[in-house]
């Protein structure tokens, strides 16, 4: 389009990649500028106002100008945010897939096997997919376990772990503090998240500072306890509600395998 008589030309495009405090000191610069000359316009006449005037409008279109590219710049960066959200959504989705597909498969598996033994050969490869799976799709550094209920006993043992190179615990037992807290925590089908173990008396791990965030949840199902899944991790907030979730899913699906097997 042609540009009209007696219209001032916006300024040249500038670059939408700008970091935003340049964009913003721009369009306070060229508002201030846009001000002063107005006041200076109005005590003189003749060509120098003329000019003056001028020279307003281009600082107020430049005002404008760069408040535009400042909110193209701003949509560009939500649609990119998105973009990358999308692409993670995808990702862990994948993950997820892949970490699941051995699960159901062992499921299957036990379903189809008639001999006892044969069931419990495939339950152990069914309780390491999901010690696997959930350190796969949740935090760098996470170590999963799982404990077997040990009823007569009054304890949990270790039975399979993944992750960090440090070994858990080997086992849980009544009588102690932290033993009875897990132990009541199978019993009640419970699941429980500690965001900061070093504010919880509760938890004890064997090797101080080895994990700072925990989350534990009872392996049962309607009739029976057969134990714990943990998953902890190094770093305080590390492990959050999506987390927890997953390992409340995988508990039941432990659960239901060893239902099978029995």
């Amino acid at each position: 389009m042609d540009e009209q008589p007696g219209s001032v030309a916006p300024p040249p495009a500038l670059p939408t990649g700008w970091p935003g405090w340049v964009l913003n000191g721009l369009a306070v610069v060229s508002a201030g500028g846009a001000y002063v000359v107005a006041a200076a316009a109005a005590d003189t006449t003749g060509a120098a106002r003329v000019t003056l005037l001028v020279v307003g409008g281009v600082l107020a279109a430049a005002v404008v100008s760069t408040q535009l590219i400042k909110q193209r710049r701003d949509a560009q960066q939500i649609t990119k945010a998105r973009e990358v959200a999308q692409e993670a959504k995808a990702a862990f989705g994948e993950a997820l897939s892949g970490a699941l597909a051995p699960i159901t498969s062992y499921l299957s598996e036990m379903s189809s096997r008639s001999g006892r033994a044969d069931r419990a050969t495939v339950v152990g490869k069914l309780a390491q997919a999901i010690v696997d799976a959930a350190v796969s799709v949740t935090t760098p550094g996470a170590r999963c376990a799982f404990y077997r209920y040990d009823e007569d006993g009054r304890r949990l043992v270790r039975e399979t772990y993944v992750g960090r190179p440090s070994i858990p615990r080997l086992q849980f037992v009544g009588g102690t503090p932290d033993g009875d807290a897990v132990l009541g925590l199978v019993e009640g089908g419970d699941l429980v998240r500690i965001d900061d173990v070093g504010q919880d008396a509760m938890v004890t791990p064997t090797h101080p500072g080895d994990y700072q965030t925990v989350i534990a949840v009872a392996v049962v199902t309607t009739h029976r306890r057969f134990g714990m899944l943990t998953l902890d991790a190094p770093l305080p907030g590390d492990l959050n509600n999506a987390d927890s979730a997953l390992l409340q899913v995988l508990a039941n699906l432990l659960g239901a395998g060893l239902a099978i097997a029995e």
